[in-house]
């Protein structure tokens, strides 16, 4: 699944960053009417669905740190020998846990997602710095 969705999810991130981003420069900057409603709504529905990938993506990655601890947590000496090399097998492999990426270079947790908010501020206060430097000419 990673490989398939890795960069479809990126292009996803990235887009909201950038949506986020612009809807909110243009609440700040626009006057009060019906319009910036319908922003509200825009941001809101944006930040629910990169919150959503962070959250999902956040508890794969927790529950995954634990699945060696409750393979050795099952009754394994009771097991023949094949399962039991089966079993030794799968806790080596499940020490590594699996998180989900954006394009491979940025993990869906809930640090992400702060990450994302951080930097589409960021460019927020970029861009109204900018707006207020072209009005004062």
């Amino acid at each position: 699944m990673e490989k398939i969705y890795r960069l479809p999810i990126m292009f996803q991130f990235v887009s909201s960053l950038i949506t986020v981003a612009m809807t909110v420069f243009q609440t700040i900057v626009g006057d009060a009417s019906n319009s910036s409603l319908l922003m509200y709504f825009l941001l809101s529905g944006v930040i629910c669905q990169l919150f959503l990938y962070c959250w999902f993506g956040n508890e794969v990655y927790e529950q995954s740190k634990t699945l060696s601890t409750s393979a050795f947590g099952c009754d394994w000496f009771k097991l023949d020998m094949k399962l039991k090399r089966s079993l030794l097998i799968f806790m080596i492999n499940a020490d590594r846990p699996f998180l989900f990426t954006a394009g491979g270079f940025m993990g869906l947790t809930l640090t992400s997602f702060a990450n994302i908010l951080g930097k589409s501020y960021s460019i927020v206060a970029v861009l109204r710095q900018m707006y207020s430097r072209i009005m004062k000419l």
